[in-house]
């Protein structure tokens, strides 16, 4: 397949950086080297799924772009990133290959309101914006926002369960596989809290987390171990709305500089690791929160996307795995 983006950027050199503009639905791209993102582009998480027929009555959620509010009654519930995280399942390939660094990603990060420049990244990271807007009153506020396995229950909290990674924004604390870091950090209406995972290699990430232009938990002793899908996840049962941003527009921290302080943990685009490993690139399997949901109530969760990014991915590029980039 990359040959013909070859062939196409001698008939036509603007044509990677159309390609890319149109696939990640951004519009003022700066890049130099547009085949080489070509090369390492794939789906990454890019909003929350929502179902009406799910999120509704007591668990209801409205989406208005890239605000959320959550306008039902007190209890426990998840909201799931709509793609995975970049992992490995050919455990066999990466030991006998002995590969020591992560492949890495095409990442737009904005460098102002109008401009963006794509990064080859080992690093993921989204923002969380706690809003002004009350929703709704009477409710026991909580907040957590971070990373986790894609099949944790529907109606469970973020700190329940392992190998996942969470800031508490109402208590100001880490919490990572249950173990409960406190910050001397005050989370405030419209702080930005990030949250990343910097890939060390192709199953263990370091996570962090900032507030706002600063980075105030980095620990590398912190690691998690990605053995399995892991996606976007938001514990979410508070009156006010937050505001979530995929990389949509410029991010309070500078993660650009962090991208490129690790980027000597970035493989060369000729490695055959980026041949012969197989990216589970889209969408994962939600049968199993489908039936906890129809266990609790005859709810269905559909498993068609709505969002125009995803159905654009999906029509242009069907059938893309790794082993298609060569």
């Amino acid at each position: 397949m990359f040959n013909e983006f070859i062939k196409c950027n001698q008939e036509d050199n603007s044509f990677p950086k159309k390609y890319l503009s149109r696939i990640l639905n951004i519009k003022n791209i700066q890049t130099d080297f547009p085949l080489s993102f070509l090369k390492t582009l794939i789906p990454l998480p890019n909003c929350f799924l929502l179902d009406s027929d799910i999120y509704q009555k007591d668990d209801t959620i409205i989406k208005e772009e890239n605000t959320y509010k959550f306008v039902g009654k007190n209890g426990k519930r998840l909201i799931y990133g709509n793609i995975k995280l970049p992992y490995f399942t050919n455990k066999k390939c990466y030991s006998e290959m002995k590969i020591k660094y992560p492949l890495p990603f095409t990442f737009p990060v904005y460098i102002d309101k109008h401009n963006v420049e794509l990064l080859h990244s080992n690093v993921f990271f989204y923002e969380t914006t706690l809003l002004p807007e009350i929703n709704i009153n009477n409710i026991h506020n909580n907040l957590f926002v971070g990373f986790g396995p894609i099949d944790i229950p529907f109606n469970e909290d973020l700190d329940n369960f392992h190998n996942t990674i969470s800031i508490d924004i109402c208590n100001s604390s880490i919490i990572f596989n249950e173990e409960i870091i406190d910050l001397n950090e005050n989370i405030n209406i419209n702080d930005t809290v990030g949250c990343g995972l910097y890939y060390i290699n192709s199953h263990v990430a370091i996570p962090f987390f900032t507030l706002n232009k600063k980075m105030i938990f980095y620990n590398k002793q912190y690691k998690i171990r990605i053995n399995e899908p892991l996606i976007p996840i938001i514990s979410y049962n508070h009156s006010n709305s937050i505001k979530v941003n995929f990389s949509s527009e410029p991010f309070k921290y500078d993660i650009k500089k962090f991208i490129i302080k690790n980027s000597n943990y970035i493989l060369s685009l000729n490695n055959t690791y980026l041949i012969n490993c197989e990216y589970n690139l889209y969408r994962y399997d939600l049968s199993k929160i489908r039936k906890q949901i129809n266990e609790r109530q005859t709810r269905t969760l559909y498993t068609q996307f709505d969002e125009t990014v995803l159905l654009t991915w999906l029509t242009i590029l069907p059938d893309l795995t790794i082993d298609d980039i060569d």
